[in-house]
């Protein structure tokens, strides 16, 4: 037990921090959905990285993508390779190689959430609280990696870099992003609040310098590498947890249920095989009828 700030005292267990009582809610939640990538209603999905906003296999996560030069293509898939403790991870399989990333080029996976669930954060006042990102990550390369948050209504970025030490093994990292003062309130209501992205590619354009908070969209830092420059590179995330504090604390583990509601309130995949029921309703006349498919 110890005291990292005034009327703050903080728990150490195995030389990790935690939680912290009196800097962050109890327990500390985490603000992303699907963090341990066990919702995939969609299967699995291929040809990524031509289209922005195109969906991965993993409810939630997401591909940004820019660059008229952008020839990375790619596969998301649920994969069970995993470290312990968890089922699932999202997977990200080459298919077309990135042979030179071009100035515009992008590609990013990254999952969102609503403005209205982001109101404690108090981002865009002097009481701004940080926040703590917390995943599992593993990749083909080592060397320096990039994560980003962006922060939609302020228009505001923040990257940090972590390092792979060893390729193709799944590594812990815990990262605190300052609260962001100089931006503005995230608004009430249903639109995107921040976005939180890992970067397979980012050309100059999109870099910044790590860890200060810099205006517009930005992803990563100029040392970060290729990560589609190979059919043989992948890259494998789980367990991806954002808190409110200094410390990352434990995975929060949800059921199942609890989760798949949360991604339904986004997308509902009716069904994937033929002559399935999706709806009830009435005949109408000889040539129409009226269905009802209610949704979450």
């Amino acid at each position: 037990i110890y005291f990292p700030a005034a009327d703050t005292v903080g728990v150490v267990a195995g030389g990790t921090e935690k939680i912290r009582f009196g800097s962050n809610e109890l327990p500390p939640q985490n603000l992303l959905v699907n963090g341990a990538m066990n919702v995939a209603q969609r299967g699995p999905v291929t040809g990524l990285g031509g289209v922005n906003g195109a969906r991965t296999a993993i409810d939630m996560w997401l591909v940004d993508t820019d660059g008229a030069s952008n020839e990375g293509r790619f596969s998301v898939l649920q994969n069970a390779t995993t470290p312990v403790g968890f089922g699932n991870s999202l997977w990200v399989d080459c298919t077309t190689a990135e042979s030179a990333v071009a100035a515009g080029d992008l590609n990013v996976i990254e999952t969102r959430n609503e403005a209205q669930n982001l109101q404690q954060l108090d981002w865009g006042t002097a009481a701004a609280k940080d926040v703590t990102l917390s995943f599992w990550y593993r990749s083909a390369k080592t060397g320096i990696h990039c994560v980003m948050i962006y922060a939609e209504d302020s228009n505001r970025s923040m990257v940090k870099e972590f390092t792979i030490a060893s390729a193709n093994t799944f590594e812990y990292f815990s990262l605190t992003f300052a609260g962001d003062t100089g931006g503005t309130v995230f608004a009430d209501d249903t639109g995107v609040g921040f976005r939180v992205g890992f970067p397979l590619v980012c050309g100059s354009t999109y870099q910044i310098s790590a860890d200060t908070w810099t205006a517009n969209n930005r992803y990563a830092t100029s040392n970060q590498q290729n990560l589609l420059d190979s059919t043989s590179g992948e890259v494998l995330i789980t367990g991806v947890s954002l808190v409110v504090g200094g410390a990352a604390g434990d995975f929060e583990h949800e059921d199942y249920g609890t989760t798949l509601r949360k991604c339904q309130r986004y997308a509902k995949i009716l069904t994937t095989d033929a002559n399935q029921p999706v709806g009830y309703g009435i005949v109408v006349g000889t040539t129409r009828s009226s269905i009802v498919i209610p949704t979450p």
